[in-house]
């Protein structure tokens, strides 16, 4: 109930800044349209799927309306700095909680579990506490505090949080946050690409002798991706390839709902067991294909809003400073194709997106005053 009575404050406090006219800026009116997307959500759920505003409501704030997050931070104005204090209090919260949840499992304390209960079939309990992307996001922010300060705290500061990400046993995740972060390595550090090279040619050479026990963490995510390709040679489709094929082609009302969305559905409306039938008997989980699921809640124009972002973000060149921010975001540009990491880590992205939405104006407003002292002389 709180955090329904934050997020409407939230919308009221930030209202007034809404509706103003924003130049220059690179984000800001994307996400502008994708909050108004999110509300109209609603409205759509109302209409099509007989789903109460009340319900509707209930459904989409704690997944979606988080997004007013960034326009807080934009009306606040935060320097760099109490932007990366900020970082690392979320960090240091989530560790806390995620260490003390580790130690109390099988006995649920923080986050949620699926239908199974807290498993430990992958060697380590898997917890799903919300604000786990920024545990990336601080990974991405020691690297980037490395290449910049050149000190070698941040290589044990990265290290352990990406040790961390490990005994999380998300394979994506695992694997996108290493390949983001050794390929920046790699870009701005030429040495240790010679390394690299050596390191990946003497594990050609030993790949035989190098034993992993089954019950290790590594161990067994590797068998489980052993068993999930064995099954695909076998002939069955990938649940992944499934589920993007019925969100894409048969879950929408109409083409109305094709456009602008489905909105969210609430277990206690019909929209909602509709969802609950989608994942109990056809065994397809919208979290699990993070594009589709953007496009049955908010439609092809929510979807084409967040392609739009990460675009811009590929295409900006920011300063070693606030790298870490468009790491994080190209890593979800990746990450979210197995899994809906755009509505989990909602403020972490926001954050990133303020962060390179300064980094914008700065240039533009450095720009202008070069501009200005031209035309002045």
């Amino acid at each position: 109930m709180i955090q329904f009575i934050i997020v409407f404050f939230a919308l009221i406090f930030v209202l007034k800044d809404l509706l103003r006219k924003h130049k220059q800026t690179r984000y800001y009116n994307i996400v502008r349209i994708l909050l108004l997307l999110f509300l109209f959500s609603m409205i759509m759920a109302c209409l099509f799927w007989e789903q109460s505003i009340q319900l509707s409501y209930r459904a989409t704030a704690p997944q979606s309306l988080t997004i007013l997050y960034f326009f807080i931070l934009f009306k606040i104005k935060p320097s760099r700095a109490e932007i990366e204090r900020l970082i690392w209090f979320f960090c240091i919260v989530y560790l806390l909680c995620w260490v003390y949840g580790i130690a109390k499992a099988p006995q649920l304390v923080f986050g949620s579990e699926d239908e199974f209960g807290l498993s430990d079939e992958r060697g380590v309990y898997r917890l799903f506490i919300k604000g786990r992307g920024f545990i990336c996001l601080g990974l991405f922010l020691a690297v980037s505090k490395f290449i910049e300060t050149k000190r070698k705290i941040w290589i044990f500061i990265f290290a352990g949080l990406f040790a961390v990400i490990v005994m999380h046993t998300i394979r994506q995740v695992i694997f996108f946050s290493f390949l983001v972060t050794v390929g920046y390595l790699l870009w701005s550090k030429k040495k240790l690409l010679i390394f690299v090279g050596i390191l990946s040619i003497g594990f050609l050479f030993f790949e035989n002798k190098i034993k992993i026990s089954d019950n290790s963490i590594i161990g067994s995510l590797l068998a489980l991706s052993e068993r999930q390709i064995e099954e695909q040679y076998s002939g069955d489709e990938n649940i992944r390839i499934t589920a993007y094929k019925y969100l894409f082609t048969e879950y929408s009302a109409n083409i109305i709902t094709d456009v602008f969305g489905n909105g969210f559905p609430h277990e206690q409306s019909h929209f909602g067991q509709k969802e609950l039938y989608m994942k109990n008997f056809l065994k397809i989980f919208s979290s699990d294909v993070g594009y589709a699921a953007i496009f049955v809640r908010v439609g092809w124009l929510g979807l084409l809003c967040y392609l739009l972002i990460f675009y811009r973000t590929i295409k900006q060149k920011v300063p070693p400073a606030f790298m870490y921010a468009k790491l994080f975001i190209i890593y979800m540009i990746f990450a979210n194709i197995a899994a809906s990491w755009v509505y989990h880590d909602m403020i972490a992205i926001c954050v990133c997106l303020f962060i390179l939405e300064c980094s914008n104006l700065e240039q533009k407003n450095e720009q202008n005053e070069i501009l200005d002292r031209n035309t002045g002389i």
